[in-house]
C-alpha cells in the first residue's frame, strides 16, 4: 500500500511518499486496539523450508497453548513465509571457474497475532520465543 501527504513548513510545502514495506529486523511489536493486545514481528530464517513448515506448524501450536494457559482469547494468529533459494559462488584463483561454495535457502517471516486477556509483556515473551526457535 502507498499513500502520499504534504507537509507545510514555514513558507513552502512539499509532498512524501510513502511505500509500505516489511520490518524483518526480527524485533517483536506490541500495540494494543479496542481491548486486543496485538503482536507483529518480521524476520529471517535460514532453516531448509521443510524444516522451517514443520517448525512453523509446531511453534503456532505452542503459541495457541500459551495463550489458552494464560485464560487468553485468540482473534487470530497468523504468519507468512515468503522463501527463495540462495546459491553462493566462489572464485579463489585468476585462471579457474568459479564453484558452488554454498546452496540454502533464506526465507522471510512475517507474523501477527491479536488476543484478548492477555498482558503485552506475556505476548511479547511468547512471541520472542516463537521468533528464536523459527530462526
Amino acid at each position: 500500500m502507498s499513500h502520499n501527504h504534504e507537509h507545510a513548513h514555514d513558507e513552502h510545502t512539499h509532498t512524501h511518499g510513502h511505500e509500505e514495506h516489511e520490518h524483518t529486523d526480527g524485533e517483536v511489536e506490541v500495540t494494543t486496539h479496542d481491548g486486543a493486545v496485538i503482536a507483529s514481528v518480521g524476520f529471517v530464517s535460514r532453516q531448509p523450508e521443510e524444516r522451517l513448515s514443520a517448525l512453523m506448524t509446531e511453534e503456532l501450536s505452542r503459541f495457541g497453548r500459551q495463550i489458552g494457559a494464560l485464560g487468553g482469547i485468540i482473534g487470530h494468529v497468523k504468519a507468512a513465509v515468503t522463501s527463495r533459494r540462495v546459491t553462493t559462488f566462489s572464485l579463489t584463483e585468476p585462471d579457474t571457474e568459479p564453484g558452488v561454495a554454498a546452496l540454502g535457502c533464506e526465507s522471510t517471516v512475517q507474523l501477527a497475532a491479536i488476543v484478548f486477556g492477555v498482558a503485552e509483556d506475556a505476548l511479547k515473551t511468547i512471541a520472542e520465543r516463537a521468533v528464536s526457535a523459527l530462526r
